[in-house]
């Protein structure tokens, strides 16, 4: 059994992100309401924190691709729910995708037993000319699926708030505005 430990924060897309990314690009495909569905569907991946093992198999593309594989033939005969259990398959595997990005996450998992992170950054240096750069980079460590004690992880930053309400906001108001518009 693992030793249990103290789950400090490492940086990764806050849980308000997981939500109001699905949320905004699933909302003009079924509506708002529908949507926020789609939207707590993509938080479900971090589920594994409330077992105390954060990024664990719940962070792979393909245990949740084959976990959403009867839904989604289940609602395969249903236009409406078949959009709704294909963008909540978008949800759930774009979660580990965005962690990714920030840290190491068994993506692959069980194909590969290394988890992977991808660092994409574009700078541009200023002096006597202007030299612009990106910087592309995967690395992979093992994964080990590590029980903690406690954990201390973002629900939203600054950053983070201000993005979602934006991605949160644009498409509700584009629903009142066309109800608005219908009714006048």
């Amino acid at each position: 059994m693992n030793k249990l430990t103290t789950y400090s924060w490492t940086p990764m897309p806050e849980l308000l992100l997981h939500f109001a990314i699905p949320f905004s690009i699933s909302a003009p495909i079924v509506g708002v309401r529908r949507a926020i569905v789609v939207g707590i569907v993509g938080m479900l991946p971090d589920v594994d924190a409330l077992l105390h093992v954060h990024r664990s198999m719940t962070h792979s593309i393909i245990i949740l691709t084959i976990l959403s594989l009867i839904p989604l033939y289940i609602t395969s005969f249903k236009l409406k729910e078949k959009s709704l259990a294909l963008l909540s398959l978008l949800s759930l595997t774009t979660h580990p995708i965005m962690d990714m990005f920030q840290t190491y996450t068994p993506i692959i998992y069980p194909i590969s037993n290394s988890s992977l992170q991808v660092s994409v950054k574009g700078d541009v240096l200023i002096s006597q000319s202007i030299t612009p750069y990106i910087q592309f980079q995967i690395t992979s460590t093992q994964t080990n699926f590590q029980n903690f004690s406690v954990m201390d992880a973002p629900i939203f930053t600054s950053e983070g708030f201000i993005i979602s309400l934006l991605l949160v906001a644009v498409p509700i108001l584009s629903n009142l505005f066309k109800k608005h518009t219908k009714t006048t």
